[in-house]
């Protein structure tokens, strides 16, 4: 049974059942990235397996998933469902490229960008794990100002 994802919802593959008990249950995935599937371990984008939403911005929703391949947890950019269409494919292509050629202790890396015939663009990025500046100020509250400078510094820099 589906549970409603809110407007995250977007094409993805289930994991193939490797269990003859697996197999029995299998049915083809539907066409939408659902909140019961993400939690089950069902839900990948291309070879990677989501694990749980990050956040979500004007353009794109960010999940951590895994990369079993290399063995390691790498944050998913994905093109919004109610963003999809040539202009925004483009613009999301281009900005995977042009942060792909930044390399800089204060920006994300880029590993890959998929265009996938069927489903949305994603783009795979090293992960990062801690609280985003919005999170901490919310959750700590205000910076003192000496640390508010080294910030400022940090992202004036790069």
């Amino acid at each position: 049974e589906a549970v409603d994802a809110g407007d995250s919802t977007m094409e993805y593959t289930r994991a193939k059942p490797t269990t003859v008990n697996e197999r029995a249950k299998y049915q083809p995935p539907p066409a939408r990235l659902d909140a019961l599937h993400v939690a089950r371990g069902l839900a990948t984008i291309g070879p990677y397996r989501v694990q749980h939403e990050l956040g979500r911005g004007a353009m794109g929703i960010v999940f951590l998933a895994r990369d079993d391949k290399l063995d390691r947890d790498v944050a998913i950019k994905v093109l919004r469902p109610d963003r999809d269409n040539a202009t925004n494919r483009q613009r999301f292509v281009r900005e995977a490229r042009a942060a792909a050629q930044v390399a800089h202790d204060h920006v994300v890396a880029v590993h890959a960008v998929d265009e996938p015939e069927q489903g949305l663009p994603y783009i795979v990025m090293n992960y990062v794990d801690g609280l985003s500046l919005s999170q901490r100020i919310a959750k700590q509250g205000p910076l003192k100002p000496s640390h508010a400078a080294q910030v400022a510094q940090q992202i004036a820099g790069g």
